[in-house]
């Protein structure tokens, strides 16, 4: 059987006053293509020893900012929305499948949530408090610097171009993490666990990849997420 694929989603209240989840479709689609099934979570966390038992992996997806507060931070004016509930739910999903050793990979705040479980910290804003600009979107397109001896130089070389969708990204790094990727102005882009199979992204991998990709710049992600699928299978 192909791995199951649990892929966490954002929440928000429709117009008719129903609350709802939502993620973009390219998500799933690299999943799906790399040989996966993506599965969306629809509980608020209380099935997590069930989603365990069930999925074979799990990906934490992009989103709104991740509140300071399970930092250790007070939240700063620049800080945007949050939503709390997904912090809630996202934060169950990492203790399960981090105590089950399953695979784990993070995109953009996927990532965030993922150095700020393990004890690392975030740039709450990084155009006041660095003074760079990461959030220009297709308009942000940069070199990203790649580590040797990691999953990403294997892939991709000692750089490639990526896309920029983030005002806030890692700060201090979690214990047992390694940078595997930084921008030119040396943002971290990318991190991996040193034992277990936890790894993540700044950039958008999946608007990289497919078909009808949404970004034209940079080289193929589809690889990256083989290179998840195939550990899940494992």
């Amino acid at each position: 059987m192909k791995p199951v694929i649990l892929v966490s989603a954002g929440y928000n209240t429709a117009e008719n006053g129903q609350n709802r989840r939502y993620l973009y479709q390219a998500y799933g689609d690299a999943i799906t293509r790399a040989g996966g099934i993506p599965l969306i979570p629809l509980d608020n966390g209380e099935l997590a020893d069930d989603l365990y038992e069930l999925c074979d992996g799990l990906l934490l997806t992009g989103g709104p900012d991740f509140d300071p507060a399970l930092y250790g931070q007070e939240m700063l004016p620049e800080c945007g929305a949050l939503d709390t509930q997904r912090d809630s739910m996202e934060w169950k999903l990492l203790k399960r499948f981090e105590k089950g050793e399953k695979p784990i990979f993070g995109i953009c705040r996927g990532l965030q949530i993922i150095n700020c479980y393990f004890g690392g910290t975030l740039w709450q804003d990084l155009p006041s408090q660095c003074g760079v600009v990461h959030s220009g979107g297709h308009t942000c397109v940069h070199k990203t610097k790649l580590v040797e001896g990691t999953l990403l130089h294997r892939l991709y070389g000692d750089e490639m171009t990526t896309n920029s969708y983030h005002h806030q990204a890692i700060d201090r790094v979690a214990e047992g993490f390694r940078v595997t990727a930084t921008a030119e102005d040396g943002t971290i882009e990318a991190l991996s666990h040193e034992t277990l199979p936890i790894a993540g992204t700044q950039w958008h991998p999946e608007r990289m990849t497919g078909v009808e990709r949404f970004e034209h710049h940079g080289p193929d992600s589809a690889p990256i997420f083989a290179a998840f699928i195939e550990s899940c299978k494992k």
